[in-house]
């Protein structure tokens, strides 16, 4: 989506620091904190990370135009699947003829 601002790592090899920025797809974001625990928890299970530092970035205002092409084609496709599967039978509907 856009969110990692941005990534560092310094240190010596088998003892990297790495330092993430995240941002919010709005102001006060409740997912924030997940956001945060979640990229700290899985950098620092990672090899030769010995610490890591997470910060949001409350400056940054997100913009869709922040994601890849290949993220939103997944998210195109995603969303299709759930309309798909939210019809009655999980059948697509049909296109009217004109």
């Amino acid at each position: 989506m856009g969110l990692v601002l941005d990534v560092s790592v310094s240190g010596r090899p088998g003892a990297a620091i790495v330092h993430v920025s995240l941002g919010l797809t709005e102001p006060g974001c409740m997912m924030q904190g997940l956001f945060a625990a979640t990229a700290e928890r899985e950098i620092r299970a990672l090899p030769g990370v010995r610490s890591v530092t997470v910060d949001i970035d409350h400056e940054h205002i997100w913009s869709p135009d922040d994601m890849t092409p290949e993220y939103r084609a997944r998210l195109s496709q995603m969303r299709a699947e759930r309309r798909r599967h939210a019809r009655p039978g999980g059948q697509d509907r049909a296109t009217p003829q004109g």
